[in-house]
């Protein structure tokens, strides 16, 4: 008799490689202050192995193991301005194209000689939203010291996430079904 316990065994072994890249940028107008950049994580390597078998890639897929999405894209891109307590910027965010890998694919996996993935399955569709921060600072009103008032819109054209063919009906990796979702809100500090 012998009692197998799984949480203390590496279940995948995975080799990723890939970039991050960051960039924002500053300069100031008569009109204010004015920036631009972004981020972006794009793998360029994503290979998996259960249990020390053969590894192979999920590069850009979804679905093969529930702990570790590989979609190949995610960036965030932003611009604002500034000009003295007032600010606004405007956020977009991308998450790229992908493969539906899981088990309601509508277009059958292909496998290869060992049982893994290597093709197949459903296309999913880039998700591209955009999101807005406007801010009014009180740092100019005396006691309310660098307190601000704010208004966020989160996904502001009400972008419905692709169709994944799951229960769900959408990929809760890549996407989310929230839809637009408006705040306002103060932030006090002293």
């Amino acid at each position: 008799y012998y009692i197998f316990r799984r949480a203390q065994t590496n279940a995948l072994d995975i080799d990723v490689t890939g970039l991050d890249i960051s960039a924002n940028y500053q300069f100031d107008t008569a009109v204010g202050q004015f920036n631009i950049g972004g981020s972006v994580t794009q793998f360029l390597r994503f290979m998996q192995a259960y249990g020390g078998g053969a590894k192979y890639s999920i590069i850009n897929s979804v679905g093969i193991n529930s702990t570790f999405p590989s979609i190949a894209r995610q960036a965030r891109l932003n611009a604002g301005w500034v000009m003295g307590d007032y600010s606004l910027n405007v956020y977009m965010n991308n998450v790229g194209g992908h493969k539906n890998w899981g088990g309601g694919t509508i277009n059958p996996l292909i496998l290869d000689t060992n049982g893994n993935v290597s093709g197949g399955g459903d296309y999913v569709q880039s998700w591209t939203t955009f999101d807005l921060h406007g801010s009014w600072n009180f740092s100019h009103e005396g006691m309310l010291g660098d307190s601000e008032v704010y208004i966020d819109a989160n996904n502001i054209f009400n972008e419905a996430p692709p169709f994944f063919n799951n229960s769900s009906g959408y990929d809760s990796f890549g996407a989310n079904p929230l839809g637009r979702v408006l705040s306002l809100g103060i932030r006090a500090r002293w």
